[in-house]
């Protein structure tokens, strides 16, 4: 199992953290806090809520990619184990599928390939549509 060096901050039941509807009716989310003016309780919260994402985005990413995140302020290097992660829940976009998405669906329309990922759409007629109909 990959390893995951970041830790989330606080997260234990009864943590000094201020509660939710405190947190957003405090004046300093917006401005930051001042000298003298934090509480512990304050200053654990905003902590809590960096290091929980963080840690979450960590875990995922170590877990998907089988990689190790260490605190090694490797941006580009996380960057890229995080790439590898998404790509193992994501299908990587396909170019045929694309073009088919560009086109405006509507009744009656039948979409057709011009070239290679590329797409086109006409007008299916009632007899376009008999014909495809038919079993031989």
């Amino acid at each position: 199992m990959a390893k995951n060096d970041f830790k989330p901050f606080a997260t234990g039941k009864g943590a000094n953290v201020t509660s939710q509807p405190d947190w957003e009716a405090l004046p300093a989310l917006l401005s930051g806090f001042t000298a003298g003016k934090a509480s512990s309780a304050q200053v654990n919260k905003a902590l809590r809520q960096a290091s929980f994402i963080a840690a979450a985005l960590a875990q995922y990413t170590a877990s998907k990619s089988g990689q190790d995140v260490l605190d090694d302020g490797d941006l580009s290097g996380f960057i890229a184990k995080m790439s590898a992660a998404f790509g193992k829940d994501f299908q990587t976009l396909d170019a045929t599928l694309t073009a088919l998405a560009g086109l405006a669906t509507g009744a009656d329309k039948l979409p057709y390939f011009t070239g290679n990922d590329t797409a086109g759409q006409t007008d299916l007629t009632s007899v376009g549509r008999d014909i495809i109909g038919k079993a031989s």
